[in-house]
Order: C-alpha cells, then structure tokens, then sequence
C-alpha cells in the first residue's frame, strides 16, 4: 500500500469513528460533531482529487481497463443515442455468443472422468446454471472474460499454454518406457 492510498484509508477510518460518535449525541454537541464531519468529508474529497487527476488511472490492470473503456466509449458515436433494435441485436449476440462458449465447454468433457473429476463438476454447475438461471450465466461468463482480461493484462501479452505444455512433457516422460 501506498502513502497516499494509507493517507485516504486513515482518514476513511477517522470519518466513521466521527459519525458513530456523533449518532450517539444530541443537540449542539451532535451539530459540532456534524459540521467537524462535513470538514472532513469536504478535506478528504479535495485531498483524493489534487492526488489523481481527472480521467488518470493508476498503473495497474484495474487501471488499464478503465482506460481502455475510456477510450473505446470516447467516440463520438457513443454520445448519440443507441437506436432501439441494434440494443435488442446486441443483447441477442451477446447471449448467443454466451450459449456458444458455453456449448464449447460443455463438448469438452473427458469421457472418462469420475464422479469427482473437477472439470466434469464444473461443467455440471454450468449447465446446472444454465438452466436455472441463464442472466446470472451470462453476467458470469461476462465478469470471467474481464478476470481474463486483467490477467492478460498483467503478463503484458495473450494468455499462453506453454506452461502446462511443458508440465504435460515432464509427465509424459517420468513414466515407464512400457507405461500407457
């Protein structure tokens, strides 16, 4: 953490402490309490403003998408209104391409996997989820692209596999010659 970040924690805890105390009043004790609370509220909004200025972001993944949502609704077409039917086309695509990702995880369970077998689990939530409540799917699968995303981010390139690429080769060579 930060100073400016410890800074803004301090003065968030102080701001509480002051309005529970000041619940616990009445009178022109409570109105000190209230006003010296505004004074704080007022200091601690002009402190976070001077200390970030307008539309920056810190440099984390967080951050950068902020800015790259920034960016991409900074066009002038997002100021116009959206018509009607291309806001009912895109919520159609977008549960489309919702049930299609869904639809490819739910072809890739292993044949033989057990009854504890996790990917078999978790394609039996999806598909549990699925059914019961396809907004929350959608909305999960939503918040899952945007995890992955950030994690992108973060490695400072796409998502690659030669991690468990190279996991799969040390396996498949620790075991016997005559093993299968």
């Amino acid at each position: 953490m930060n100073e400016a970040a410890f800074v803004q924690a301090v003065r968030a805890r102080r701001i509480d402490a002051l309005a529970r105390r000041a619940a616990g009043h009445e009178g022109a004790a409570r109105q000190l309490l209230e006003a010296r609370l505004q004074a704080l509220r007022a200091a601690g909004a002009h402190a976070a403003a001077e200390a970030q200025p307008a539309g920056a972001h810190p440099a984390t993944p967080l951050g950068g998408l902020l800015d790259h949502i920034a960016q991409c609704t900074a066009t002038p077409q997002a100021t116009r209104p959206e018509l009607r039917s291309v806001s009912r086309h895109r919520g159609t695509w977008s549960r489309l391409s919702v049930e299609q990702r869904v639809h490819q995880a739910l072809a890739q369970v292993p044949a033989q996997a057990g009854p504890l077998n996790t990917q078999r689990l978790v394609h039996e939530a999806l598909r549990t989820l699925r059914e019961l409540s396809p907004e929350y799917l959608h909305r999960l699968v939503a918040q899952v692209e945007t995890l992955l995303w950030l994690e992108q981010a973060a490695q400072g390139a796409p998502a690659a596999r030669a991690p468990a690429a190279t996991r799969r080769s040390t396996r498949t060579t620790a075991r016997a010659p005559g093993a299968a």
